[in-house]
């Protein structure tokens, strides 16, 4: 069996591998098979290239033979990242479609923005050009919107996995990880508390990304300058900005 998490950095997606399967081999993939311009259209799926490639934007950055390889030497083998959908199409072509399944933690971009502040910081000061590598927030962000869609991908709200201490996935109920306890329905005990000993989250930034993440198509700009990028990050999701205040306010 392949499972494969996918979700932002700031969701601690190994945790939720060890509820699924303790004993599964697990790969962090990070946004190695994130290729959300071909989903969109931006780059043709022709151009797909399977081993890395600087040359090719349409290239995987580590090796699908990798995961191949990873998939024939376990039983059980589970991947966490941030994946597009024509990566998921190409596994469960080659895996065949009953040993895949897909798991899509989706989560209020404030909150992941926030919560992995660290990994976007300098990338909120340019727009995105052909030549630069899109951050995991942003990708894992597109990847989200379009997984959302997909039948095949079962697609849970962290806010909901924390509140309810459980979800289900593939017919199971899975316990929420004991370092995702709640503290206010939008964050954690843990992340409250590690951000507040290092207050590296300011009002002024949290408000300059929900700008951005509300018109997407236009604050990052595509090779093209043709916006097929999602519009608004943040209503396709199924959600509203929240201010650094709202954040970390209490129950």
């Amino acid at each position: 069996m392949l499972t494969i998490i996918s979700g932002s950095p700031s969701i601690r997606r190994k945790f939720f591998a060890k509820q699924i399967d303790s004993s599964a081999a697990y790969y962090y993939c990070s946004n190695d098979f994130s290729l959300p311009r071909v989903d969109c259209g931006i780059f043709p799926e022709s151009d797909l290239a399977l081993e890395p490639d600087d040359s090719n934007p349409a290239a995987f950055k580590q090796s699908y033979n990798n995961v191949l390889e990873g998939y024939k030497s376990n039983q059980h083998l589970i991947l966490g990242g941030t994946f597009s959908k024509v990566f998921l199409d190409l596994v469960r072509k080659d895996f065949g479609e009953e040993n895949v399944r897909v798991l899509n933690i989706i989560r209020n971009p404030s909150a992941a923005y926030a919560m992995g502040i660290s990994l976007t910081d300098p990338e909120l000061e340019s727009p995105i050009g052909i030549k630069s590598v899109i951050p995991f927030t942003i990708a894992s962000a597109v990847d989200s919107v379009t997984l959302c869609s997909v039948d095949y991908v079962t697609t849970v709200r962290f806010e909901d996995i924390i509140i309810n201490k459980t979800f289900e996935f593939s017919n199971t109920l899975i316990p929420c990880p004991a370092v995702h306890n709640n503290y206010n329905g939008v964050i954690t005990r843990y992340e409250y508390q590690a951000h507040r000993r290092t207050p590296v989250v300011t009002a002024e930034k949290v408000a300059l990304f929900n700008q951005r993440f509300s018109n997407f198509n236009t604050s990052f700009i595509n090779c093209h300058n043709d916006p097929k990028l999602p519009e608004n990050i943040f209503s396709l999701l199924g959600y509203s900005p929240l201010s650094c205040e709202e954040l970390y306010a209490s129950l």
